[in-house]
C-alpha cells in the first residue's frame, strides 16, 4: 500500500487530501516500524524507494512523527470508476494475538 501511495502518481487522484491524510500518517507508521525493527532490510529498502521516488515525501518524513497504526481514522477517497464521487471510510486495523507485528487492514465505507 505504501508503494502505491508514494510511487504511483494516480494515488493523489484517488486519496483525498493526499499529503495530510495519507502520506504523513503512512510515513509516521513507517518511522515507528523502523524504530521497532531497526535492522529490517525490507523496511530500509521501502524507505529508500519512497524518499528516492517521491520528492513530496521528504517534507513529512522530516517531521519525525511516529505512529503505530491508523486504526479508527476516517479518511476520504475516490474510486477509479467514480472519479467525481468521494466516499468516506474508517480504517480498521486488526493484529493477530499470535503476532502483534502483523496487521490486517479493512477500509470500511461509512454511510453518506
Amino acid at each position: 500500500m505504501m508503494r502505491f501511495v508514494f510511487l504511483y502518481p494516480e494515488a493523489r487522484e484517488y486519496l483525498v487530501n493526499w499529503r495530510a491524510d495519507w502520506a504523513a500518517p503512512f510515513l509516521a507508521q513507517l518511522r515507528f516500524a523502523l524504530a521497532t525493527h531497526r535492522d529490517s532490510p525490507d523496511l530500509l529498502r521501502l524507505l529508500d524507494e519512497i524518499l528516492g521516488g517521491n520528492e513530496e515525501a521528504r517534507k513529512p518524513w522530516a517531521t519525525n512523527e511516529a505512529r503505530v497504526h491508523s486504526d479508527g481514522d476516517i479518511r476520504r477517497l475516490r474510486l477509479p470508476d467514480h472519479p467525481d464521487e468521494e466516499i468516506q471510510i474508517r480504517i480498521m486495523a486488526f493484529a493477530p494475538l499470535s503476532n502483534w507485528d502483523l496487521r490486517a487492514i479493512v477500509l470500511l465505507r461509512l454511510d453518506p
